[in-house]
């Protein structure tokens, strides 16, 4: 089974590694790193990341625990930067690997939690409310050399607001390109989520460029949809970013 080249190979095949490979187009997975809104003073930060409890990726399973935070930031004179919204995610999964009809292929089922909250930063700005799911999700990639194809379903068992439509279905890819020691990445996910019975298509797509020997990568970030900020899931957002990020 290739999953890719050079030291990508190295990457994709050590046993500390997750079974099931992030989804690089998906504000919902662990990373740590920081990026800018490309022509705003506002800042995304990532904090966070995975650990295997039990298997792993030579036995072509695993158990695992995440957790981590998405922050908004707003840049401010004299390097302060105040912090206006946050969202946790905590939970569990199951990962799964195997080969099905020469195709290889990879499966995630999560059990887990998202709470959103409004930060000083912007409390004379924006109202508070509680914000709050608990879901499942299982996600599928499919794998054709260097293109990953990805679906994903998502229940939502409990849900604050109400409001909010409780199955969000997505689907997307990621291209993977090794060139002359540099890894390309292309990345992109459209999610549909729900309102109040309306519906509503979001889109992200993202550009990572790996650079060799480096513990960091370079990320452009697109996104057009309702906001996946919790605090402001009725709000309709489009904006872009250029963010730096640790090697996990």
């Amino acid at each position: 089974m290739v999953w890719g080249i050079g030291w990508w190979w190295i990457v994709f095949l050590s046993s500390a590694q997750p079974v099931f490979h992030p989804w690089i187009a998906s504000p919902w997975e662990p990373r740590i790193g920081a990026a800018a809104f490309v022509g705003s003073d506002s800042l995304e930060l990532y904090l966070g990341g995975y650990a295997r409890l039990f298997g792993s990726r030579w036995q072509g399973w695993q158990i695992g625990a995440e957790g981590f935070t998405i922050s908004r930031l707003r840049r401010e004179a004299h390097f302060k930067f105040p912090v206006e919204l946050i969202d946790y995610y905590f939970g569990v999964d199951y990962q799964h690997a195997g080969i099905t009809l020469n195709i290889p292929w990879q499966l995630r089922l999560r059990l887990g939690h998202i709470s959103a909250h409004v930060v000083d930063g912007a409390f004379d700005r924006l109202p508070s409310f509680v914000y709050s799911q608990e879901f499942v999700t299982a996600t599928l990639r499919l794998i054709f050399a260097q293109l990953h194809v990805l679906g994903e379903i998502a229940y939502l068992f409990s849900v604050l607001p109400a409001q909010l439509d409780r199955l969000q279905p997505a689907v997307g890819a990621t291209l993977h390109l090794a060139v002359s020691g540099y890894l390309f990445l292309a990345g992109y996910q459209l999610r549909n989520t729900g309102i109040a019975g309306d519906r509503f298509w979001n889109h992200r797509i993202v550009l990572q460029v790996w650079p060799p020997a480096l513990p960091l990568y370079f990320q452009l970030s697109f996104y057009n949809g309702k906001s996946y900020h919790g605090m402001l899931y009725d709000r309709a957002e489009r904006f872009a970013t250029f963010g730096v990020f640790v090697v996990p």
